[in-house]
């Protein structure tokens, strides 16, 4: 039995080297624009995004040392790029589902003069993380109470109506929040999903493929994209790249090898799993690809 855990533990651990060893293209996103930062310090947007991308590669912790660097810049201390670097500051709590210190972030976003409707659709944002639909629902309306329709808040709401069951709104709210920014790839993707699972699914598809056409590297959409869609080399690969662009991205792991399996490639599927396991060892979805493999391995 040791030698079986030591087995497994191996492979795992391989399996995420392989994973880690194959994130080139995001590293050298990341380098470009750490270049970009360190040649002009002083410049507030270009610290924010870096911010943003270090949040969208899975590294939190050093996004956060960038853009509370970045608020301490005169061009940050007030209007637009104050509220901007405040939330992703929020966001970067929410990428760890650390509810409460996003929300207590999104507050302050709100101190920003002017932004006391983007620190309600932060705050509404980082309730559903946590899955509180009617928290996420209040703050959602308080961002929209003087008339102004904020795309963040709408897409908020649209998510938030889907957690509380209410198909409908949900829908209505998700086709809002693209009509006011058809530009921002996350709203086209949350669409995308929701048709999907509602069985809408070409509609649902054909959102899913515009959002990633906004954003070519966004893991988001490359996950959601392979992991609907037929087993195949489109799908796996897909899913491959999401894996690469965001690390530790234990759900598009998980969706590798369900797909890998389904496409008979059972070494990628097991390597898949188990590097998805490594990460979290309650992803059921890939602790059930492992025994299928080991039996058409005959093991």
């Amino acid at each position: 039995m040791k030698q079986r855990r030591r087995v497994f533990g191996a492979v795992a651990v391989a399996a995420l080297l392989t994973v880690s060893a194959t994130a080139a293209a995001q590293v050298s996103e990341l380098d470009a624009h750490r270049a970009r930062a360190r040649s002009a310090p002083m410049d507030a947007q270009a610290g924010l995004v870096l911010g943003r991308a270090l949040i969208r590669a899975g590294k939190s912790a050093e996004a956060v040392l960038e853009l509370r660097r970045v608020a301490t810049l005169p061009a940050a201390k007030k209007g637009p790029t104050a509220i901007a670097v405040k939330y992703e500051i929020a966001r970067a709590a929410m990428a760890h589902k650390e509810m409460h210190r996003a929300v207590q972030a999104c507050r302050q976003v709100s101190l920003v003069p002017g932004g006391v409707a983007m620190g309600h659709a932060c705050a509404a944002e980082a309730y559903l993380t946590q899955r509180r639909a009617s928290e996420a629902l209040f703050e959602a309306e308080k961002a929209q109470a003087s008339g102004e329709v904020l795309y963040e808040a709408k897409l908020a709401e649209g998510l938030a109506q889907e957690m509380a069951l209410d198909e409908g709104e949900a829908e209505q709210a998700l086709r809002e929040a693209v009509r006011l920014a058809p530009e921002r790839a996350e709203g086209h993707v949350a669409l995308g999903r929701f048709l999907v699972s509602q069985g809408k699914r070409d509609e649902g598809l054909a959102a899913l493929r515009k959002g990633l056409e906004l954003d070519r590297t966004s893991p988001e959409a490359l996950y959601e994209l392979g992991r609907v869609l037929p087993a195949g080399p489109e799908a796996l690969a897909l899913l491959e790249r999401a894996t690469q662009e965001k690390e530790r991205y234990g759900a598009a792991l998980e969706a590798l090898a369900v797909q890998a399996l389904a496409s008979n490639r059972l070494g990628q599927a097991r390597g898949a799993a188990e590097a998805a396991l490594a990460l979290d060892g309650n992803q059921v979805g890939a602790r059930l690809v492992l025994g299928p493999v080991a039996r058409a391995e005959g093991k």
